[in-house]
C-alpha cells in the first residue's frame, strides 16, 4: 500500500489520519534514548498527576469513613448500604473501558480532565442526596471516574517516560495514594463530624478545580499525538523533554524525524 501524494495539508490530513510507522518509531526511540533518571521535567510531571491521584485516594477513603454518618442520617437499611459501599467499585469496572477508549480517541489529557470532573461530580451528587438511591447513583458516577482516571493517568506517565524508567515512574505515582489516603482520613475524622458529611463532600468538590491545572500544565503523550499525525506537538514536547533532561536542541532530531514522515507519504509502508 502507497500513501497519496497530496496537494495541501488538509488534504494530507484527510488522506493520511495516522502517520507511517517510521514516525511513531523516531518519536518512540527518541524518548527511549532518554538517560533513566529523574529529571525536573519527571518530578514536575509526577507531582502533577500525582496530587490528582492522591485526590482520588482522598475520595475514596472520605466514602468510606464516613459511612457510619451518612448511614445515621439518610436512615439506610444494611442492604442498602452495603451496595452503597460497592457501587464505587461498580462504575470503576465501567470507567476504565470507557474512559480507555476517550484516551484513544481524544488523547490521555483530556481523558484524565473528564474523568476527574466525573468523580467529583458524583460526590456532590452525593452531598445532595436524601435517598440511598440517589446516593448509590453518585458513588456510581464517582467510580466512573475513578476507574477512568486511574488508567489514563497510568497510560499517560508511561508514554511520557523512557521504557527503562518506566516502572520506577508508575511506583513513585502510586505513592500519592498514601497522601491523599491520610488527607481523607483527616477530612472524614476531624472536619466531617464538626461540619457534617454534606458540608464535607461538597468542599472536597472544590477539588474539581485542579482539573484545569492538569489540563494546562500536563503535556500530552508524544506517542499518541504521532500516532493520530500530529508530529509537530510531538516533536515539540519531545524537544522539551529532551532539553530538561541535558541534552541540547539542535533541531536535528525533529528535523530528521519530519523528513522521514514527509519520505515515508511517498514509499511503501
Amino acid at each position: 500500500m502507497r500513501y497519496q501524494a497530496v496537494e495541501s495539508p488538509n488534504a494530507q490530513q484527510d488522506s493520511l489520519p495516522v502517520p507511517p510507522r517510521k514516525v511513531l518509531h523516531s518519536i518512540d526511540a527518541r524518548l527511549n534514548a532518554l538517560e533513566p533518571r529523574l529529571s525536573w521535567f519527571y518530578a514536575r510531571l509526577l507531582l502533577l498527576t500525582g496530587v490528582s491521584w492522591a485526590i482520588q485516594a482522598a475520595e475514596l477513603v472520605l466514602f468510606d469513613f464516613t459511612r457510619v454518618l451518612v448511614a445515621n442520617d439518610i436512615g439506610m437499611s444494611t442492604l442498602v448500604l452495603q451496595v452503597y459501599a460497592a457501587s464505587i467499585f461498580m462504575g470503576s469496572i465501567a470507567g476504565g473501558p470507557i474512559f480507555g477508549h476517550i484516551a484513544d480517541q481524544f488523547g490521555r489529557r483530556i481523558a484524565i480532565v473528564i474523568a476527574m470532573v466525573f468523580s467529583l461530580g458524583g460526590l456532590a451528587v452525593s452531598a445532595r442526596a436524601n435517598a440511598g438511591n440517589i446516593l448509590i447513583v453518585g458513588r456510581i458516577v464517582t467510580g466512573l471516574g475513578f476507574g477512568g482516571q486511574l488508567t489514563s493517568t497510568v497510560v499517560l506517565v508511561r508514554e511520557l517516560a523512557p521504557r527503562s524508567m518506566s516502572g520506577r515512574v508508575v511506583s513513585l505515582l502510586d505513592a500519592f495514594t498514601g497522601i491523599g489516603g491520610l488527607f481523607g482520613v483527616a477530612l472524614a475524622f476531624a472536619v466531617a463530624p464538626r461540619l457534617g458529611w454534606r458540608t464535607t463532600y461538597l468542599a472536597a468538590c472544590g477539588l474539581v478545580l485542579y482539573a484545569i491545572v492538569l489540563r494546562f500544565t500536563v503535556p500530552e503523550s508524544p506517542r499518541w499525538l504521532a500516532s493520530v499525525g500530529r508530529t509537530e506537538e510531538a516533536c515539540g514536547i519531545v524537544e522539551k523533554i529532551e532539553h530538561l533532561h541535558g541534552i541540547q536542541a539542535s533541531g536535528d532530531n525533529t528535523q530528521k524525524t519530519e523528513l522521514e514522515f514527509t519520505s515515508a507519504l511517498e514509499s511503501p509502508s
